[in-house]
């Protein structure tokens, strides 16, 4: 149904699952206006074609939820949104951080405190000649945002976890916070 939903307003997967998240958390931050990071493939640069390594960059974007709009409303909105953040996803995060002179606090992330990030291409395990690898998940005892949800798309739909800061969020809060998110 989600596709289905995609198809006829003209979004992606990805923009559909933003608004989603985005609802459920002005919902819970009693907001109308959230910000929401999210990491893009940063390889548009012929520059860095030849380069080994990984070019992620962050770009925020702001969904506005004033209104009460519909469903099909709020996509439109995150569609423009999403094209617009995307069209200058090559501006280092670190440069609109400066530009916009956000003052700094190592405590939360500059900009956006939740992330959403979205892989449609399931890591596959690694065949090479004589060995093979298999991705692994390392949960390293931290959160880099308060809220950061990972989704991956498979053949069967989408799997995925949230990590979030356990100095602020209880173990109940995120399951409620999941079980929200899927009912949306």
């Amino acid at each position: 149904s989600l596709h289905a939903l995609c198809a006829r307003v003209g979004v992606t997967p990805y923009m559909a699952l933003l608004g989603v998240f985005a609802i459920v958390l002005a919902r819970h931050a009693g907001q109308r206006d959230v910000c929401i990071g999210s990491p893009v493939a940063n390889r548009a640069n012929t520059a860095t074609h030849g380069l080994i390594g990984l070019f992620v960059n962050t770009v925020v974007m702001r969904i506005d939820l004033t209104g009460q709009p519909s469903v099909e409303t709020l996509l439109r909105r995150v569609r423009d949104t999403a094209l617009a953040a995307y069209a200058i996803n090559d501006v280092p995060f670190e440069q609109v951080v400066n530009a916009l002179d956000v003052p700094r606090d190592t405590a939360r992330p500059p900009l956006a405190q939740v992330m959403l990030n979205l892989q449609t291409d399931a890591a596959q395990a690694l065949h090479l000649e004589g060995l093979v690898g298999e991705p692994l998940t390392v949960h390293n005892g931290t959160a880099k945002c308060e809220l950061t949800l990972d989704l991956v798309q498979t053949e069967a739909g989408f799997e995925g976890f949230l990590e979030y800061a356990s100095a602020l969020f209880s173990a109940d809060f995120a399951r409620a916070f999941v079980r929200r998110f899927e009912q949306a």
